[in-house]
C-alpha cells in the first residue's frame, strides 16, 4: 500500500542508562601542575586529597556538594623554591551545564559560564612562607576558567559498572604550564 505506515507493536524502549550517571562520592583527587612559568622557572606541584565531595552526574548537568569535603594538600617547587600548603572547598554546592557522552568510557564536558552555587574556597601556603589565600566563590572562578582542582572542564572518563567506580581525567593548559587532574569516585546511588 502506497503511503501507509506499518507500526510494530510493543512498548517503547527507554534509552540505556549511561554508566557515569548517578550520585557519586569522591574517594580522592590527584593533580600535577608542571611546566615553565612566564618568569622562566621550572615548576612541578602535586595535589592530593578532597575525599568526601558528592557529585551528581546527568547527561546534561554536573552538580557538586562540597559539604563534608576534606582538604587537598600540595607539595612541589617553583624554580629552587619549595612550595607546600592546602586548599579546601566548602559551603554548599556548584552546578554546571554539561554534556556526557559514551558509556563505559566517554567524555564529560562542562560549560563554565553556566556555573552557579554557594560553594566557597580557601587555602593556605605553608612553604616557603605561611600565607592565606583568603576566600573566593567557586562559581566565580569557574566562570573565568580558573578551575578549582575537582571541578571538571573537558574530562574523559572510564566507568566500571561492576565495581561501581568512575575515574575522570581532565588536562588543562595555559601558557607553558599544564595541569592533569584525576578524580576517583565510588557510586552512591544510580
Amino acid at each position: 500500500m502506497a503511503g501507509s505506515v506499518v507500526g510494530v507493536g510493543g512498548a517503547a524502549q527507554a534509552a540505556p542508562v549511561q554508566c557515569a550517571t548517578g550520585l557519586w562520592k569522591v574517594t580522592g583527587v590527584t593533580a600535577v601542575i608542571q611546566g615553565t612559568t612566564d618568569a622562566g622557572k621550572k615548576t612541578k606541584v602535586t595535589y592530593r586529597g578532597m575525599a568526601g565531595i558528592k557529585v551528581k552526574i546527568t547527561p546534561t548537568k554536573l552538580a557538586y556538594d562540597f559539604r563534608g569535603s576534606k582538604k587537598e594538600y600540595f607539595t612541589g617547587y617553583e624554580g629552587k623554591v619549595k612550595k607546600a600548603g592546602w586548599e579546601q572547598l566548602f559551603g554548599g554546592g556548584l552546578t554546571l551545564k554539561a554534556k556526557l557522552t559514551g558509556n563505559a568510557k566517554g567524555k564529560l564536558h562542562t560549560a563554565p559560564k553556566s556555573a552557579k552555587g554557594t560553594a566557597k574556597g580557601t587555602g593556605l601556603n605553608t612553604k616557603p612562607v605561611k600565607a592565606s589565600w583568603g576566600y573566593w566563590k567557586v562559581s566565580d572562578h569557574i566562570k573565568k576558567k580558573q578551575f578549582d582542582t575537582p571541578v571538571m572542564y573537558r574530562a574523559v572518563y572510564l566507568c566500571d559498572a561492576k565495581t561501581k567506580k568512575l575515574h575522570l581525567r581532565d588536562i588543562r593548559k595555559w601558557g607553558r604550564m599544564s595541569e592533569t587532574v584525576h578524580l576517583y569516585l565510588k557510586l552512591v546511588k544510580k
